[in-house]
């Protein structure tokens, strides 16, 4: 099976020049600063998940002038095993790291969201359920957009002898990104944002460098977060 180009690089339909790259690495951050803006009011938390996904492909479309739909394309079923793998293998690293960062620093800071869940409303709780779609996309927009970028600065060829090297600095740099744009969710906790949240970027990295498809890790990662969330409601209510 042939596989596909990185969306936007060189062997790909539509290639960018670094200027247009710089356009869409600007759009995830001010989409994120949006996100964050409006996260501060719960009323607009939903208008906030869907700029930060909306946003992106915006700038795809019309700011670099390239085709979203190269990007996210439509999963074939060997893809969405794929993607449901890794939600299994994000959780099982997840939980690792998070014991040995717990196990050196004693702390680990709970996402107040997903606290929060556990008491809501059946309204509120399909109303979380949804815009997790657009935010979980958004996630992975910040997360591929910035790793393709890099990939360009380094000069990626498919055929290349350094794609391994540059393989791995690009995957190194967006966990850390990725990681640290968890630290304000996460009570500036560097530790388990670099090397827990960190570790599961590297992981729903993977499915993308296999498909070269955005939908793939976006299915590894809602349904790594739906379990953990279910998870968490669960153990919630076993607490007396």
């Amino acid at each position: 099976m042939k596989r596909h180009p990185f969306p936007y690089l060189s062997g790909s339909e539509s290639p960018l020049n670094t200027k247009q790259w710089l356009v869409l690495v600007a759009s995830v951050f001010l989409a994120f600063a949006v996100l964050e803006f409006l996260a501060e009011n719960e009323n607009t938390t939903p208008i906030g998940a869907l700029i930060f996904f909306g946003l992106p492909i915006v700038a795809i479309q019309f700011g670099a002038k390239a085709d979203w739909r190269e990007l996210i394309r439509l999963p074939s079923l060997r893809e969405v095993g794929i993607g449901l793998g890794f939600a299994i293998v994000n959780l099982v690293v997840t939980l690792v790291m998070g014991s040995i960062v717990v196990a050196i620093t004693g702390i680990a800071d709970k996402n107040e969201a997903v606290t929060k869940l556990a008491e809501a409303s059946a309204t509120e709780f399909a109303t979380f359920f949804v815009m997790t779609i657009p935010q979980l996309m958004g996630e992975e927009l910040f997360s591929i957009i910035p790793f393709l970028a890099i990939l360009h600065l380094l000069n990626w060829e498919e055929d290349g002898s350094s794609r391994r090297k540059h393989l791995a600095i690009a995957t190194v740099l967006t966990a850390l990104l990725f990681g640290a744009a968890h630290l304000p969710t996460y009570n500036w906790n560097w530790a388990q944002c670099l090397f827990v949240i960190g570790s599961a970027r590297i992981v729903l990295l993977i499915p993308f460098i296999l498909t070269r498809n955005i939908t793939v890790p976006f299915i590894a990662h809602f349904t790594f977060d739906w379990m953990v969330f279910l998870m968490v409601m669960f153990l919630s209510s076993q607490t007396p």
